[in-house]
């Protein structure tokens, strides 16, 4: 059976484009990366529905809380806290929020969760956002945690203390360096602190010392990156 010009051509087309399709490099298998190896390597958005007041991972760190090693922590009083917030957030629905009826607040990373590679400078960043503090400020620490989940205090680094404006999302850091050979996690600390916490050196015995008695700050975007 003979075959038409237009049956020719289009067998004939259909055998370029088969041929064109083989040459055609192929995209290389995904490599398959450790979250520690990512340029962003854990980021907590707070957006998802929570099954309790606080977000998966995180803890009070407050005076005597198994978060703060269950030892005194003068300044961060028990009726301080911190609660997940459904609807309030900087980029998605979510964020959390720590609030203070006197003293100084932390919400601590649970240890185990960022794993690093040693010998690598990480950037730590969250969006902050405070309402109604007057003396007290929002802040950031961040410090490597070794195998034993163990601080190592001379790798611990802290942002700048800020209070923002009505509705403002203003981002914090602190930096990691690569020089701890024995850094396996990362932990941070989101931080609603009095003066006394980050000016105690300036408030003698006989000073007053001004802090808040009610007051906000609210935590969103939590990320460590390389």
């Amino acid at each position: 059976m003979r075959r038409s010009n237009a049956q020719r051509w289009a067998c004939a087309l259909a055998a370029a484009w088969t041929t064109a399709a083989a040459a055609q490099p192929q995209p290389d298998p995904p490599l398959f990366r450790p979250e520690a190896a990512r340029r962003v390597v854990r980021q907590f958005s707070f957006d998802e529905p929570e099954k309790f007041a606080l977000p998966q991972y995180w803890s009070l760190a407050q005076d005597g809380f198994a978060a703060a090693g269950g030892t005194d922590r003068p300044g961060f009083p028990v009726f301080n806290g911190a609660e997940h917030d459904p609807v309030t957030g900087s980029a998605g629905p979510g964020s959390v929020r720590l609030w203070t009826r006197g003293g100084s607040t932390s919400l601590r990373l649970d240890p185990g969760v960022i794993p690093v590679f040693p010998g690598t400078e990480y950037l730590v960043s969250a969006r902050i956002q405070t309402r109604g503090l007057r003396h007290a400020r929002a802040a950031l620490v961040a410090r490597y945690l070794d195998k034993a989940n163990q601080p190592i205090p001379a790798s611990e680094s802290r942002s700048a203390r800020l209070a923002t404006g009505p509705g403002e999302w203003l981002t914090i850091t602190a930096t990691l360096s690569g020089d701890f050979a024995d850094a396996a996690y990362i932990q941070i600390d989101v931080e609603l602190l009095q003066p006394e916490q980050f000016r105690p050196a300036e408030l003698g015995p006989h000073h007053v010392r001004p802090q808040n008695f009610t007051g906000d700050a609210w935590c969103d975007e939590v990320a460590d990156a390389q």
